[in-house]
C-alpha cells in the first residue's frame, strides 16, 4: 500500500507549495488511513472501506486542491468529516497552516486522535459551525484559503465560506464536472468573484471552482 501512496505523490502538482520528504509524507498518509479505516468500524465517517478506496477517492482528490493555491497560507476545511481535504494536505505539504473545521463532536474527536498520534504542527481542530466561526472576530476574515468538498448546493456554500476568508483570499469548492453553476449561486452581497476552475485528473469526474473574495 506504501507504493501505491507513493505513486500518488509522484502525481501531485504542488506548484508553490513545498511538499514533505515523499517516504515520510507516504507512512503518514498510511497511518492516516489505517485509523480512518479503525474508527469507521464504530462511527460512519466515510463508505469506502478498504485502504485502496480511501487513497483514490478521498486522498488523491483532496491533493488536488493544491493546483488552487497560490502559495502557504492559513487554510480552513469548512465541514471537514473524515479530514479531506485538510489532513492530506497538511500531511504532503506540512508548511501549510491548516484548521480543521467539524461541527460534530465524534468527528472532531475522530480528527483530533489523529493528529495527535500524527504530531502534525501547525494545524488545529475546532468544533464549531462555520457561521459560530464567522461570529468570532479573532476567525473573521482570517483565511487565506477556504476549502469545501461535496457541496449539495452552492449558494449556500459559498455564504458559509465568504466572510472567514481576507480580502483577496480563495474560496475552493469541489463539484461533479457535469454539474452546472447558476448565476444565482453567486450571490452579488458576498463580494466574490468567480476566477475560473480546474479539473481533477482522479476518477472523481470532478472540477474545482475558484472564487475570490473582493474588498468591499
Amino acid at each position: 500500500m506504501k507504493e501505491q501512496i507513493l505513486e500518488t505523490l509522484r502525481d501531485v502538482d504542488a506548484g508553490p507549495l513545498v511538499m514533505e520528504d515523499p517516504e515520510r509524507a507516504a507512512e503518514r498518509t498510511l497511518f492516516y488511513i489505517r485509523e480512518l479505516m479503525r474508527w469507521n468500524r464504530r462511527i460512519n465517517l466515510t463508505a469506502e472501506k478498504d485502504e485502496r478506496s480511501i487513497l483514490e477517492r478521498h486522498v488523491a482528490d483532496s491533493l488536488q486542491f493544491a493546483k488552487a493555491m497560490t502559495g502557504p497560507g492559513e487554510t480552513v476545511d469548512i465541514g471537514s468529516g473524515a479530514g479531506f481535504p485538510g489532513i492530506p494536505l497538511k500531511i504532503v505539504f506540512p508548511g501549510l497552516p491548516m484548521t480543521l473545521l467539524e461541527s460534530r463532536r465524534k468527528r472532531a474527536n475522530f480528527l483530533k486522535s489523529v493528529l495527535r498520534n500524527l504530531g502534525l504542527k501547525g494545524i488545529e481542530v475546532i468544533q464549531a459551525r462555520a457561521e459560530e466561526l464567522a461570529d468570532d472576530a479573532a476567525c473573521r476574515s482570517r483565511f487565506q484559503y477556504a476549502l469545501l468538498r461535496a457541496v449539495a448546493k452552492l449558494g449556500p456554500s459559498l455564504a458559509l465560506g465568504a466572510p472567514l476568508i481576507r480580502d483577496g483570499g480563495r474560496l475552493i469548492v469541489k463539484k461533479g464536472r457535469a454539474e452546472k453553476i447558476d448565476a444565482g449561486d453567486i450571490c452579488g452581497n458576498l463580494a466574490l468573484s468567480r476566477l475560473g476552475e480546474i479539473a481533477l485528473t482522479n476518477r472523481s469526474h470532478s472540477r474545482l471552482v475558484i472564487f475570490q473574495k473582493c474588498s468591499t
